[in-house]
């Protein structure tokens, strides 16, 4: 049972590796939390270093720590707002996750959800948009009932987040349906599907450092003039003086002199020739976009202004639709598919009837291929053949003359021999 064997395998492998995150989810959960209560059972009476921090073990890696300060008066309400403000960022950057995870999983179920639409691409399409759904609802649903469990706030993203969230989701979307349309295409060769992931993966990392160089700030604060001009001995071993950063201020004290931040070109913007190619490769690969909240997350104070999620939805909506025109369009495509689907039918039922599994799945099969043996479409199909219109390496078993019959006459002298013992 060839195609339902690896039906199975897919839909196996998306199963495995949504419980496998779920798993690993709910023991960073876990940890967390043991960091969570640990702060709100501290006495601040006691001087020290404290941290809450996430860690997945597969793409989430966050860890924020404050100082005690037993003189503080309010360094209780300091802790609270640090555990909060921590526990916001950790949050987004789980749902940045669940959006990378939701993509992989998909990419798993992929030819589950080939073989459940047949030649529907609009069905095949459907499914990816369901199961995208399914996934990132289902990640996001164990993460909150882990935060319930143990006892620890899970702050969705608001505000302008919503948004990231929407067009990243879109982006998964979209980079799903045309993997999808790929995949169909090359008929899910062995060698092809295997590298699909790994090369997913390598994508997406690429896509989301460019989009970290895309919309980094044109300039920064620096203070490095300082160095340069007014303390060159500032970071020297035998410097004795006294260098402080204010941060309430946003300046650098040296010997008493305060020296304010100015304003240089940002280093890590991409420019010219390599950002004129970054902007390409996130137009016109599908498995880049929803790394930008990955990034918005990560670096906080990027430069992206409202154009830049509906340049990425409109990215998205563009290869689903590609992934349903490039579908209709293609010569023969319904034709080839059609012949592929027998070819796989045929398989199937000689299988079954060399192990002697006369069961009603070999009787769908045969029902099946005698409609089609006996209609036009094969005829049609049978003459292209006889014409050279079909791909040189498509199997076509099916377009023999005896190919069918043969196996149709074997299937019912089976069930006569069996009728008459």
């Amino acid at each position: 049972m060839k195609k339902d064997t690896k039906g199975l395998i897919s839909h196996a492998a998306g199963l495995v590796a949504f419980a496998v995150i779920c798993a690993l989810s709910f023991i960073a959960v876990r940890d967390m939390s043991a960091d969570y209560r640990a702060i709100k059972d501290l006495d601040p009476s006691v001087s020290g270093r404290v941290s809450i921090s996430y860690d997945d073990r597969m793409y989430a890696a966050l860890g924020y720590g404050i100082e005690i300060d037993p003189d503080n008066a309010d360094m209780r309400e300091e802790l609270d707002a640090y555990t909060g403000s921590s526990l916001r960022s950790i949050d987004k950057r789980i749902v940045t996750c669940s959006l990378v995870y939701t993509m992989f999983i998909v990419t798993s179920l992929a030819y589950f959800l080939y073989r459940r639409s047949g030649d529907n691409a609009k069905k095949h399409t459907l499914y990816i948009i369901l199961s995208a759904l399914a996934v990132f609802a289902g990640l996001l649903g164990f993460i909150a009932a882990a935060h319930a469990v143990l006892r620890v706030p899970f702050y969705f993203p608001g505000g302008y987040d919503v948004l990231i969230i929407a067009v990243s989701f879109l982006s998964v979307v979209g980079g799903s349906c045309f993997l999808g349309w790929l995949l169909r295409l090359i008929r899910f060769k062995r060698i092809v599907s295997v590298i699909a992931i790994p090369a997913l993966i390598a994508l997406f990392t690429v896509g989301t450092v460019l989009e970290s160089g895309l919309f980094a700030p044109r300039k920064i604060d620096s203070f490095d003039y300082i160095v340069e001009q007014y303390e060159p001995r500032l970071f020297d071993e035998d410097f004795d003086g006294e260098a402080y950063y204010d941060e309430e201020k946003n300046v650098m004290t040296v010997n008493g002199t305060e020296y304010p931040p100015v304003q240089v070109d940002n280093p890590d913007r991409l420019t010219g020739i390599g950002r004129i190619g970054a902007i390409l490769f996130e137009a016109l690969i599908p498995c880049t976009g929803f790394g930008l909240y990955a990034a918005y997350e990560i670096d906080g104070g990027l430069d992206i202004s409202a154009a830049v999620p509906i340049l990425y939805a409109l990215k998205a909506f563009a290869f689903i639709l590609l992934s349903l025109f490039f579908r209709k369009r293609k010569k023969n495509a319904g034709q080839t598919e059609r012949i592929y689907r027998y070819e796989e039918m045929m398989d199937e039922a000689e299988e079954l009837l060399a192990a002697d599994r006369r069961d009603d799945r070999l009787k769908e099969l045969i029902a099946s291929l005698e409609s089609y043996y006996t209609s036009e479409e094969w005829k049609r199909d049978y003459a292209d053949d006889e014409a050279g219109r079909l791909p040189a390496d498509l199997k076509r078993g099916v377009l023999s003359q005896n190919g069918i019959y043969d196996l149709i006459e074997r299937y019912k002298e089976a069930e006569d021999n069996d009728g008459t013992e």
